[in-house]
């Protein structure tokens, strides 16, 4: 199994662990640590939509809870077709950290994107 299967993998399983009552709409992400950890984490939905947590961005949050800073790659998985790639707010806070990040998505499983093309003007740090 290759280090991009393995993550998509872990996207997977993190997918049973969404939480979505409202929509349905559950996904699931695993964000590769350049030492090799995977932190991978469901979407959290809530009754008040602002207060909902993305699956790549709660990845991250854990991530950097264990001390990661550094990404090489995101897998993403969804319930649905219609949620292919991360949310835009998603891609720029990973492409802070990351603006290499490789995204490997349930729907194309053979092209991995780079970030960049997805959020081509994104903020910058200065």
């Amino acid at each position: 199994m290759t280090e991009l299967t393995t993550l998509l993998e872990a996207a997977r399983q993190a997918l049973m662990l969404a939480y979505a009552p409202r929509t349905g709409r559950q996904g699931g992400a695993a964000l590769l640590a350049e030492d090799g950890r995977i932190f991978a984490a469901g979407n959290l939905e809530i009754a008040n939509y602002a207060s909902s947590v993305c699956a790549a961005k709660a990845a991250l949050v854990c991530a950097f809870a264990a001390g990661a800073r550094r990404f090489t790659a995101l897998a993403v998985a969804g319930a649905g077709a219609d949620m292919p790639y991360p949310c835009g707010d998603c891609l720029q806070a990973l492409i802070e950290f990351a603006p290499a990040l490789l995204i490997l998505s349930e729907a194309d499983p053979d092209r991995p994107v780079p970030i960049a093309d997805l959020l081509p003007d994104a903020f910058g740090l200065g």
